[in-house]
């Protein structure tokens, strides 16, 4: 019996190899806290193994006894504030995160900067009652507390996640072969008028229709100055050296250089070229010509030609397009039974035809790269301009006769986050942030 607990002894982890060897225990391992290796085998002939073997210059320079002791006792002190500030780190993190959180729902709510301190009052008020019976209910309302949700706060976190946004929609929108813009205008409740500015565009199999700015446009906003000379300050924005706003104007399908010229022509011209249009869906069926392609730059009338007499020729791709208008007709029929009986919610469940077009057209390998340049820059043209009507809607709601004087900066944000399908990183914000205890 005695043997046995002298055996239990040497594998359990002694508190004198702290003084001794320099060694601590974690996670049911012996830690060198100099050099943070691990045994896995407590014994104290390891640990006396590792210590002279890899550390004998510390050995020499404090030999055992009280020099040896306090040097082991700096070295875990060292550890501990290291851990200590990981632990404060990992908690201002979390306080961060949940700040930004806060401030995105706030936004996307259509609420002022300065319902943050409502919203953490009312935070405040549910958990002293909803977590009463808690043992750590204090713990719960100190971290409530500590959490940053002042309107600076609040307006900060917002202007940052917005940045966020916009960098990921000019990566996505420079990565595209085509992207279309829509521009429109409307005036604000200072009646001001406000410039949108919305971006259709491919990133992988998902077609995107994004807001990129609320722009103000000062003095007339009549006529031929709003279409056509505003434009040209966008396209000079667009192009100036700041990093968010460097787009390759090149890969913009039907830029504005000759819009005035053909404005009027273009609407006559949707009629003449259906085919281009029935392309996307119907490519083994469809004959284009090069008046149809001369609309999408950079496609070469040869190649495309060649693509589509091999694509006419595999039976795989020919059934594979068959397909897909077999689920787009599934779908339509889908929409209009949920239509008929009112169904609106479940009718947005179902997959958005544009998606699956596009994942069909991206399932084909390289050999058809023109065929589907040519399908993809016909998909990102706007088929209507709900994305404007949209992006009004929500400028009347969050600039309203209370928030009348929100700054440009405020409302390009605000609309921003209201309007993109991105979701902020604020975690990878927060991580970078130093943590302010709440005022």
């Amino acid at each position: 019996m005695a043997k046995r607990k002298k055996d239990d002894e040497y594998r359990t982890f002694q508190d004198e190899w702290t003084e001794e060897f320099a060694f601590v225990e974690r996670a049911g391992s012996a830690v060198c806290l100099i050099c943070n290796d691990k045994i896995a085998s407590m014994k104290r002939s390891n640990v006396k193994r590792h210590f002279d073997t890899r550390h004998a210059t510390f050995a020499s320079k404090y030999p055992a006894g009280d020099s040896r002791k306090k040097a082991c006792q700096e070295l875990l002190s060292r550890v501990q504030a290291t851990q200590q500030h990981l632990r404060v780190w990992t908690r201002q993190g979390d306080y961060n995160s949940a700040s930004f959180a806060g401030s995105l729902a706030i936004v996307r709510n259509g609420k002022p900067f300065t319902d943050g301190e409502y919203a953490k009052t009312f935070m405040l008020d549910v958990a002293n009652e909803l977590f009463d019976d808690l043992p750590n209910k204090d713990k719960i309302i100190k971290r409530i507390q500590d959490m940053p949700l002042s309107a600076r706060t609040v307006h900060d976190r917002t202007v940052m996640m917005a940045t966020q946004v916009e960098e990921t929609q000019v990566k996505d929108i420079n990565a595209a072969p085509f992207f279309s813009l829509a521009l429109d205008e409307s005036t604000d409740v200072s009646h001001l008028s406000q410039f949108s500015v919305i971006a259709r565009y491919a990133a992988g199999d998902t077609l995107r229709e994004e807001s990129l700015a609320v722009l103000p446009i000062k003095g007339s906003t009549r006529g031929r100055l709003l279409h056509f000379e505003k434009l040209r300050q966008f396209k000079d924005a667009c192009t100036a050296s700041e990093p968010t706003k460097n787009f390759d104007l090149k890969q913009l399908a039907g830029f504005t250089s000759s819009l005035l010229q053909s404005f009027k022509a273009r609407f006559g011209e949707f009629r003449e070229h259906t085919r281009l249009f029935k392309f996307i869906t119907h490519p083994n069926e469809c004959s284009l010509n090069a008046d149809d392609l001369s609309y999408i730059p950079a496609v070469s009338v040869r190649d495309f030609e060649a693509e589509v007499a091999d694509l006419k020729a595999s039976d795989m791709w020919v059934n594979k397009f068959k397909s897909l208008n077999e689920d787009l007709e599934r779908i339509a029929r889908q929409k209009a039974e949920l239509a008929s009986k009112h169904m609106w919610t479940e009718m947005k469940k179902l997959q958005p035809e544009d998606q699956l077009i596009i994942q069909t057209w991206n399932a084909l390998p390289v050999t058809y790269d023109t065929l589907k340049r040519v399908s993809i820059a016909v998909l990102t043209m706007f088929g209507s301009m709900y994305s404007c009507e949209q992006s009004f809607s929500h400028l009347k709601n969050i600039k309203s006769n209370l928030r009348s004087r929100l700054t440009d900066e405020s409302l390009n944000a605000c609309m921003k986050l209201n309007l993109t399908k991105y979701q902020p990183d604020y975690k990878a914000i927060s991580k970078s942030m130093q943590h302010q205890k709440s005022h």
